[in-house]
């Protein structure tokens, strides 16, 4: 008999590697959710800067208008 026989380690990492595939999947998942939720809070934030941006000038235009009025 030829068997060939495999040493009882090697059979431990090979079924260790094996086990690690899914979790490797999961982690390419989050990480792919991670990025795309970066994203979104990038362009949120950029949003939320314009609106900032927008209601300072409309203040600053209010406050020009108010003040150019006599109230004597």
């Amino acid at each position: 008999e030829s068997e060939v026989k495999i040493p009882e380690d090697k059979k431990q990492a090979e079924i260790a590697s094996e086990m690690e595939k899914p979790s490797n999947s999961l982690v390419s998942l989050l990480n792919g959710i991670g990025i795309v939720s970066s994203g979104l809070l990038g362009a949120l934030y950029a949003l939320a800067q314009k609106e900032k941006s927008a209601a300072v000038a409309t203040i600053e235009t209010v406050s020009l208008y108010n003040s150019g009025l006599n109230y004597n």
